[in-house]
């Protein structure tokens, strides 16, 4: 599951590509290989909103996650139950 999930790096050249290609009306020169597949068609918009969906469903899994784990925390902690 993470090893689908956009590198700083991957991340930082995209945002430099998308503006560049609003203000340029292309991509930059320097730009990789998968970057233009990945920014597609549309500038890379619709792929972006489906990073940023499958990131938010991660992160509310951890938050569910963490939330089970301590969901008593309070009374073990008050009563001093180790468990």
């Amino acid at each position: 599951m993470m090893a689908n999930r956009l590198t700083d790096e991957q991340l930082a050249e995209i945002a430099h590509a998308i503006p560049y290609s609003y203000e340029a009306g292309d991509y930059p020169p320097d730009l990789s290989d998968w970057a233009r597949v990945w920014l597609g068609p549309d500038g890379g918009t619709l792929a972006l909103l489906n990073e940023l969906r499958a990131e938010r469903a991660r992160l509310n899994q951890l938050e569910e996650r963490i939330r089970q784990h301590y969901k008593d925390f309070p009374a073990r902690y008050m009563t001093g139950d180790p468990r």
